[in-house]
């Protein structure tokens, strides 16, 4: 069954003649001065001190034009232009820099290559160079949208995934404290777990070298409870800094999955330090599970997706699919048009790159029951934290699976983006994955 619902009005859209511009410099002083340069016009400028952040841009938002540096320390600017056609075929890009000849030379762009302004420019030759690409991206013919291509290429991906992941023996690892929480936490995920051939790995890091009878005992009871349920499982003791260890031990035994336990934490204190499994999020390709020790028990009846429409986000889906069918649980498909999206001080309206999203939904739903697997898609408008966690208390949601993506220190602060605040806020365990640029 395919239920669906348009929750509230659709997304704002965007003023008409108004134009979005990301301009992308490691220089501060370069991206002060085009942002001075070009807000006076009537374009919404967004600044960027690196191609990454430049990329999210463009994937967050309806960009028209990206204005790159050539020479920066992540990827050159022919670079991002690439990587920015993938994202968005009919967003622009042009190149400052102070070398234009050298581009040609040592990093030719593909054909169209992209303008070539040098620097320090002519701030009314760059303005009208700027008018005149915009011009030029309006007369453009759009392709073809299609929402039913991008759901083909999902399936096709989501089948090479699933048959890899038959065949292959997941390694679970879970950081253990010698608390009942982590082991309150790993029983309550548990029926999940067992969706596939599960061996489970114990590991408990200590900050001081020697021998800690204690440990070694209690990590021997909990192996001996979860083998005698069926589970197997080991045990291992590191020393050292804690998520510097798990990472480690993640690498060299392979691990499929990490799980960890969450205390339910709030305010600024959890702001300006990150916890445990948002440190590893950053610093790993690995997913992590997150359960809450006061979550001890769960019918697992109902699992929550959200999807914007980007590969990234559905490449969780293939995860999403094998829980449900470990536990007979049915998917909701969940997508949130924001109004307005945060950037530095203030905010700037929101585009969405698929102007309805319900029949996309709609199409991924099929795909999802061709599995035998029962789904549903909605779609709200609002802040997309905060409408994915209403959503999730209001439906009893028992799992939320999601991905997230790489931030830098400062933008985790300023911005600690969908998927940090629902690490934070959920009350039912969340399974997320690192998008992978």
């Amino acid at each position: 069954m395919i239920a669906t619902e348009k929750g509230r009005r659709a997304a704002t859209p965007k003023p008409r003649g108004q134009r979005t511009i990301v301009c992308v410099d490691d220089e501060p002083l370069v991206s002060r001065a085009l942002y001075r340069l070009l807000s006076r016009e009537p374009y919404d400028v967004l600044v960027a001190d690196s191609a990454r952040q430049a990329l999210r841009y463009v994937r967050d938002f309806d960009v028209d034009l990206v204005i790159t540096d050539q020479r920066m320390p992540d990827m050159s600017g022919v670079e991002l232009l690439g990587k920015v056609r993938e994202v968005s075929p009919l967003t622009g890009g042009l190149i400052l820099t102070a070398y234009p000849e050298s581009v040609l030379v040592d990093d030719p762009p593909e054909a169209p290559a992209p303008p070539l302004f040098a620097k320090p420019w002519d701030d009314e030759t760059l303005r009208a160079g700027v008018r005149e690409m915009l011009r030029e991206r309006d007369s453009e013919p759009a392709p073809d949208p299609s929402v039913a291509e991008r759901p083909r290429k999902f399936a096709k991906l989501w089948r090479q995934t699933r048959e890899a992941a038959d065949v292959a023996v997941r390694t679970v690892l879970v950081p253990v404290d010698g608390s009942i929480e982590p082991e309150l936490t790993l029983r309550s995920l548990l029926p999940i777990l067992r969706s596939d051939p599960t061996r489970i790995i114990l590991l408990q890091v200590l900050p001081l070298l020697g021998l800690h009878r204690d440990v070694y005992a209690y990590l021997e009871r909990t192996r001996a409870k979860l083998s005698s349920e069926g589970v197997d499982a080991i045990a291992d003791v590191r020393w050292g800094d804690p998520a510097e260890q798990i990472l480690l031990h993640a690498r060299h035994a392979h691990a499929d999955l990490l799980v960890l336990s969450e205390s339910e934490k709030r305010g600024w204190a959890q702001r300006l330090h990150r916890t445990l499994a948002e440190r590893l999020l950053d610093e790993t390709e690995v997913p992590l599970l997150i359960g809450r020790p006061e979550v001890t028990a769960r019918s697992w009846k109902r699992i929550l997706v959200p999807l914007d429409g980007s590969p990234e986000a559905e490449a969780v889906l293939s995860e999403a699919v094998r829980f449900a069918e470990g536990t007979g649980a049915r998917i909701d498909l969940v997508g949130v048009s924001p109004r307005y999206r945060p950037v530095g001080y203030g905010v700037v309206p929101y585009t969405p790159r698929i102007p309805d999203p319900m029949p996309y939904l709609r199409d991924i739903a099929k795909l999802v029951e061709s599995e035998d697997v029962l789904t549903e898609a909605r779609t709200f408008e609002g802040d997309p934290a905060r409408e994915i966690l209403r959503y999730a208390e209001e439906s009893g949601a028992d799992l939320i699976c999601l991905t997230a993506w790489k931030r830098s220190r400062w933008a985790r602060f300023l911005d600690g983006g969908v998927s940090r605040e629902i690490l934070r806020e959920a009350r039912c365990p969340v399974f997320v994955r690192r998008a992978s640029t």
